[in-house]
C-alpha cells in the first residue's frame, strides 16, 4: 500500500564547520523516517525547516599542554524538518509459500 504523509522531525547535527553539521542532520532524516516506517521510502521531500537552536563551542587545544594553541570550533545545529514522504508498506502484501522437494537423486545431482 502506498502511503504519502507529512512528518515533522526534530534533528541535532554537529560538525568543525557549518556546512558539516548541515551535512549531518541531512544525513539523519533517511535513518529516523525509517525507524518510523518499516516499509520502503520512495521519496523524501523536504517541505520546510526551523532553526531552532544554533551554538558555536570555542576551545583552545594544546600540543602537549601548552605548545601551539589552537582554536577548534564546534557547530551544533537543532532544526525543526518537514518532510513530504512516499513510502509503500510492505506489510500488507500477502506472499504465497512455495517449497520444492527435491529426491535424494535429485538433491545429489543438483547439490541443493
Amino acid at each position: 500500500m502506498l502511503v504519502v504523509h507529512e512528518e515533522v522531525l526534530q534533528i541535532e547535527g554537529t560538525g568543525e564547520t557549518e556546512k558539516e553539521s548541515f551535512q549531518d542532520i541531512f544525513s539523519r532524516i533517511k535513518p529516523e523516517l525509517e525507524k518510523k516506517y518499516p516499509g520502503i521510502l520512495l521519496q523524501i521531500e523536504p517541505k520546510k525547516m526551523d532553526i531552532k537552536d544554533a551554538v558555536i563551542s570555542v576551545h583552545t587545544e594544546r600540543f602537549l599542554g601548552m605548545l601551539f594553541p589552537r582554536k577548534r570550533k564546534l557547530y551544533k545545529i537543532t532544526v525543526e524538518i518537514t518532510v513530504k514522504l512516499s513510502a509503500f508498506l510492505t506489510d500488507t502484501i500477502k506472499y504465497r509459500h512455495e517449497e520444492e522437494k527435491l529426491s535424494v537423486v535429485q538433491h545429489i545431482l543438483e547439490m541443493r
